[in-house]
């Protein structure tokens, strides 16, 4: 099973292309800004939230590093050979976020046919420029 976090389109995409459905994968999104200078990372200044499909209302993930469920979606059932997406947004404030590099990483976590956890994914994360507020934007990515 693979999931991939899609960065133009803000969203969350899931795949199990094999021909084992999974009762529960947890889903889990993090994003954060990262200081090129000393690499350490702050989540004040971010809003991440997702679209739930059930109910069609975005609903904020927690994104404060104090939180054991911060970046937690929730779970759902996977069928073989499904897929889908969760469509995702992210705000930063414009007002206090210092200009400086973001990422996003995504994770899945199922328990495999003996009862272990695995945690499935492609190791890739979504890389973003927060920009000075009142800066021009350039082309997009």
């Amino acid at each position: 099973m693979q999931h991939r976090l899609r960065g133009p389109h803000g969203r969350l995409n899931v795949s199990n292309s094999g021909s084992h459905a999974y009762q529960r994968v947890d889903l889990g999104v993090f994003a954060s800004q990262v200081d090129e200078d000393d690499y350490l990372t702050d989540t004040s200044h971010l809003t991440l939230q997702f679209k739930d499909p059930a109910s069609g209302t975005w609903t904020d993930i927690s994104l404060d590093e104090n939180d054991e469920g911060a970046g937690y979606l929730g779970y759902t059932d996977v069928k073989a050979h499904e897929f889908f997406s969760i469509d995702l947004r992210l705000a930063v404030n414009k007002k206090k976020a210092p200009a400086g590099l973001g990422f996003a990483i995504s994770i899945g976590m199922y328990a495999d046919d003996e009862g272990n956890c695995v945690f499935s994914g492609d190791d890739s994360y979504y890389e973003f420029d927060i920009l000075k507020a009142g800066g021009a934007p350039g082309p997009p990515g």
